[in-house]
């Protein structure tokens, strides 16, 4: 009876919040002027990990009756239908009409948007068989590597699960597969992370996911997320943010997440979502085990990018000599980590686990 009572409480409470989102977000839907527009949507694909060196061209023409604002962007196939339908989303809910044909056009009186999005394919040669290394590296390096947004497809998984070398599963919550992910990875010997989704400065326009952490959430309902979110889980190693561009720049927010992550794990890895966070400063003024991503590799999914990445983040490791990356649960940066980690290797960067450059 009393686990009824209080499971009713936080439904309350959790609908409470939700209704003040609602109110959040029915003041941010106003959109005045293409400048705006423009900066809105710039922190949309920021926080959709859509660099700015994918966004082919902008342009923006004034008219006396209308503005027009056009962007050519390309992605990979994976990324195409997710990102549509982010958009679609994005500007429907900012009272915007929407129609497609080779593009998608989003129109309200006086302004009209066209996102052209542009796919890339490639031809990739790879093989599963390979050797981690010759036995005779003279390592200067260590890199670790982490694979985001897992628990989508278990398919991947195993076979991102299998690799030789000692990669980590960063596993969203609530996603269809996020437990037998994390099965699968401990069944590897591959470290598991909770990838706790955090508020990206794009809220309300880009939704970072079940079980957030947002700039209002009251310290007690902190608590109640976290531990919903490894309860889905299971045992998980450390933790990094999903998103989370706007709450790793606030102190306070970030100070009462790691409290209740130091329950579950003393390690936590910083995404690097914002060139402003705090959460890798409070993380160790907490004492920690803290670690922070230098660079993300995959943001194209073309291979040849990716391998490019690798081998970036690679002579960054031997300046620095440790780093964390990150990558994601995708196929295209799977195959391009089997194809290209004994290059790497080569280079004299070894692979190791996360928790092998963190730092309390």
């Amino acid at each position: 009876m009393i686990g009824i009572i209080a499971a009713s409480i936080i439904n309350i409470r959790l609908q409470k919040l939700q209704t003040e989102y609602s109110g959040n977000r029915d003041a941010t839907v106003k959109v005045q002027s293409p400048a705006e527009v423009d900066k809105k949507i710039k922190l949309f694909l920021y926080d959709h990990e859509i660099s700015k060196e994918r966004v082919l061209s902008k342009n923006i023409k004034n008219t006396s009756e209308t503005d027009y604002i056009e962007y050519t962007i390309r992605l990979s196939e994976y990324e195409l239908g997710s990102l549509r339908n982010s958009l679609i989303n994005f500007f429907t809910k900012n009272n915007f009409d929407f129609s497609e044909d080779d593009a998608l056009f989003f129109h309200k009186p006086g302004l009209n948007i066209t996102f052209n999005l542009k796919t890339t394919p490639m031809k990739e040669n790879y093989t599963d068989n390979y050797d981690i290394n010759n036995g005779n590296i003279d390592y200067k390096a260590n890199m670790a590597i982490i694979l985001d947004d897992s628990g989508y497809n278990l398919d991947l998984a195993e076979k991102a699960a299998s690799i030789k070398y000692p990669l980590t599963l960063s596993i969203i919550p609530y996603t269809p597969y996020d437990r037998e992910t994390a099965e699968i990875a401990r069944k590897h010997d591959k470290t598991v992370f909770l990838h706790q989704p955090m508020q990206p400065k794009s809220y309300p326009d880009t939704e970072p996911g079940k079980g957030a952490i947002l700039l209002n959430t009251p310290e007690t309902l902190i608590k109640i997320l976290i531990d919903k979110n490894v309860e889905q889980i299971g045992k998980i190693d450390g933790v990094n943010n999903h998103m989370g561009s706007a709450l790793t720049e606030n102190r306070l927010k970030m100070k009462e997440s790691l409290k209740y992550i130091n329950k579950y794990t003393d390690t936590f890895v910083d995404s690097h979502t914002s060139a402003d966070t705090v959460a890798y400063k409070i993380c160790k003024e907490m004492k920690m085990n803290c670690g922070i991503s230098d660079k993300f590799i995959d943001n194209s999914g073309n291979l040849k990018y990716i391998k490019n990445k690798l081998i970036e983040s690679a002579e960054l490791a031997l300046k620095q000599k440790e780093l964390i990356v990150i990558g994601h649960l995708r196929p295209k940066t799977v195959n391009a980590l089997i194809k290209f980690l004994p290059e790497i290797e080569q280079m004299g960067v070894k692979i190791v686990p996360v928790e092998k450059v963190i730092q309390q």
